[in-house]
């Protein structure tokens, strides 16, 4: 016997189905065996077995944590025998959990954000982001980010405008998980004005006109100093 297409080593999930496939040809037609662990399992109500022109397969309807395990596909004739095995390995499934949910932030316009959490999950699930029920997609205002289970929403410069409530959905195939968290974005308050308060002083002649003789036509100039608050008018009469 010889095989034309052997056996493939899986990662399966937990509850699926799943079936091994394999081709074998000889003369004569060889009679083939299924192992398990090297255990034979032909009469295992587990299995379902079916051999047509030489494609042999051993379905799964519902894999379990007990079905890991190595697979062997025998193949003997009078001419002698040939073998193919794989293994296989059920991925146990676990429906999202958030370890790290989103905190509520509350931050001046102009700040940078950055609202994070972290998810598990097996599969690994599929995570999204909304803002008021409306899914974001990854752009420079919002950036979304994932690195091993932490999840990342950064905006680099808040405004008021994004003030609104945000969540996380991560699903796989063993449920969904979702948490939530409100940002506030406030412009820092106006700075009051300051009016200074005026001293009120009534005008005083601090130094006063002094008398002058002078030549007929020649010019002639008075002085004199006046303090007060506000800043007198001056008249000169």
């Amino acid at each position: 016997p010889e095989f034309l297409r052997n056996l493939k080593s899986v990662d399966v999930v937990e509850n699926s189905s799943f079936a091994f496939e394999c081709h074998v040809q000889g003369i004569p037609s060889p009679t083939v065996s299924w192992y398990k662990d090297e255990l034979n399992i032909d009469n295992s109500p587990d299995f379902v077995i079916t051999k047509i022109n030489g494609s042999c397969c051993l379905k799964i309807r519902q894999v379990k944590q007990h079905h890991s395990a190595r697979y062997t596909c025998r193949a003997i004739n009078p001419g002698g025998e040939a073998a193919s095995s794989a293994r296989m390995n059920v991925l146990q499934l676990t429906a999202p959990k958030f370890s790290q949910l989103l905190k509520d932030m509350q931050v001046k316009s102009g700040q940078r954000v950055c609202l994070q959490c972290r998810v598990t999950g097996h599969p690994l699930p599929e995570v999204r982001w909304f803002r008021e029920e409306r899914q974001l997609e990854s752009s420079p205002d919002f950036q979304i980010t994932a690195f091993a289970d932490v999840h990342s929403l950064t905006i680099p410069e808040a405004f008021e405008e994004d003030t609104g409530v945000y969540s996380v959905r991560a699903v796989n195939v063993a449920g969904e998980a979702k948490c939530q968290a409100k940002l506030s974005v406030k412009s820092p308050p106006e700075q009051p004005v300051i009016k200074r308060q005026v001293k009120m002083l009534p005008p005083e002649f601090k130094t006063l006109f002094t008398d002058r003789a002078v030549a007929e036509g020649q010019p002639v100039t008075f002085e004199c100093t006046i303090t007060g608050s506000p800043r007198p008018k001056v008249r000169l009469d």
